[in-house]
């Protein structure tokens, strides 16, 4: 609390979470491609395949990871690094291939 009171950033943190969120009525979905990484939360259920293609139809890639979890860019760092990569890969080209 005090690095929001001190740098005054207290509502700008709160503003995804404050603002109105709509979320996608029946029939409606997202269609920029999307690449889905679920981590390994076992408590947690994880949507089938055919519900997140309802959703994002342009849905490229989707990884269940066995390992890592809530903080997985802290407890896989490497894993977390590669999956970015492999998710923006097709949009950024190796510099080396022509």
């Amino acid at each position: 609390m005090m690095i929001y009171w001190v740098t005054e950033t207290i509502s700008t943190s709160m503003r995804r979470y404050a603002l109105p969120y709509k979320p996608l009525l029946p029939g409606e979905s997202v269609p920029v491609p999307t690449s889905v990484l679920l981590p390994h939360e076992p408590k947690l259920p994880v949507p089938p395949e055919s519900w997140l293609r309802r959703a994002y139809p342009n849905l490229t890639r989707r990884v269940v990871l066995g390992e890592g979890g809530h903080f997985l860019a802290l407890e896989s760092p490497s894993r977390f690094v590669a999956e970015i990569e492999a998710a923006f890969r097709p949009y950024f080209p190796s510099p080396d291939k022509p």
